[in-house]
């Protein structure tokens, strides 16, 4: 489940029983053949041939900015089913992001890169070259079961992003 907060906005929430709001990506690695829905919830797979990796992305049609971000969901594992057991595989990231401009300004919310499982990084991104970058390592697999995330209010990040 996807659901984003807004200052002064309405809430959005999406349980993803259809893509009506999303954008599959179709480009480059990204295919709509590795986006899913068949298990009552959003499926992105990742495909790999052990040089290259092929996987599923959806961004949302609607724009947001300011407020506070909320979601649950699983990191990237081998698991056939969303609550199956799983292993990590390094080249596989999972990551909820926000950004304007070609990623001029771009915050990663959370990212879960397959060489580093238990560690969520969270990523400022001005421009090309500035960035604010905090790693937290978990006590927990985020792989193995899905979480609830609410790293930070997108206003914080704005007053960091412009100072």
């Amino acid at each position: 489940m996807y659901h984003i907060a807004m200052q002064r906005q309405p809430t959005f929430n999406d349980n993803f029983m259809n893509l009506d709001h999303w954008i599959v990506s179709n480009w480059g690695n990204y295919s709509n053949d590795y986006v899913d829905l068949s298990t009552g919830m959003l499926r992105l797979r990742v495909m790999q041939d052990g040089i290259t990796s092929a996987g599923g992305e959806v961004q949302c049609r609607q724009l947001f900015g300011y407020g506070i971000y909320e979601w649950t969901m699983r990191a990237s594992s081998t698991s056939d089913t969303p609550f199956g057991f799983g292993h990590v595989t390094s080249g596989q990231i999972t990551a909820l992001f926000n950004f304007v401009n070609n990623s001029q300004t771009e915050i990663d919310a959370v990212e879960i890169e397959g060489n580093h499982p238990n560690r969520l990084q969270f990523t400022n991104h001005r421009m090309i070259g500035f960035k604010q970058h905090t790693p937290i390592e978990m006590p927990v697999a985020p792989h193995q079961a899905f979480h609830r995330y609410i790293p930070f209010s997108v206003e914080d990040a704005k007053n960091h992003l412009h100072s």
